[in-house]
């Protein structure tokens, strides 16, 4: 019995710091207030380091929003490198595409000009198209995409603002290319419309 109670003790000790309290009643493990929810989709274009220059980033992503703050969602964009890629002798052409999860936290999001952080994971391919004579070589590979942004709440359906990130690409060998020559920095602009 001694046993029981304590462990019963503990429990209680231990959760009493995760129950809520209403406003307009009492404390309650869960809370008795309805969650929020929205949604949101958009788009965005964007520069990165990739494979030693510069590339062109364009995609989508979208979110079921939680409470105003939270995002948890899809993304996919595509990559294109503005400058040939040179290996032994021969340019190629080099292209990649991603998609996956994306989460964001929203920062007092009720203020006119708010931050959030965001995260996107996934997976990716990379074409290299040999100019020469248009063949190409493929690589698949993973990537996490940690980003910080700015956004302005234009209307209460529509959001517009920056971003600066990196993109790391894991498990990449492809034509004298690894993980580090695909990885890089990325800095753009984003729209988002919907319900937040």
């Amino acid at each position: 019995m001694v046993r029981l109670l304590s462990m019963v003790s503990l429990i209680l000790l231990l959760t009493a710091g995760v129950v809520q309290a209403d406003d307009d009643g009492p404390r309650s493990l869960f809370g008795d207030k309805a969650w929020d929810h929205g949604g949101m989709g958009g788009f965005s274009t964007a520069a990165t380091g990739f494979a030693g220059g510069t590339a062109i980033m364009g995609g989508w992503h979208g979110h079921w929003i939680v409470n105003h703050t939270f995002g948890i969602g899809g993304t996919g964009y595509g990559i294109h490198a503005t400058d040939d890629y040179h290996y032994r002798d021969d340019d190629f052409d080099l292209n990649a595409g991603v998609s996956g999860m994306e989460v964001e936290y929203y920062i007092q999001p009720e203020n006119l000009l708010h931050y959030t952080v965001s995260l996107g994971m996934g997976g990716g391919n990379l074409t290299a198209r040999r100019e020469r004579d248009g063949k190409e070589f493929n690589d698949a590979f993973y990537y996490l995409h940690p980003k910080v942004n700015a956004e302005l709440n234009v209307t209460n359906w529509f959001r517009a603002g920056g971003f600066a990130g990196y993109r790391y690409a894991g498990n990449v060998n492809l034509i004298g290319l690894d993980s580090g020559d695909i990885s890089g920095w990325t800095a753009g602009i984003q729209l988002k419309f919907g319900d937040f």
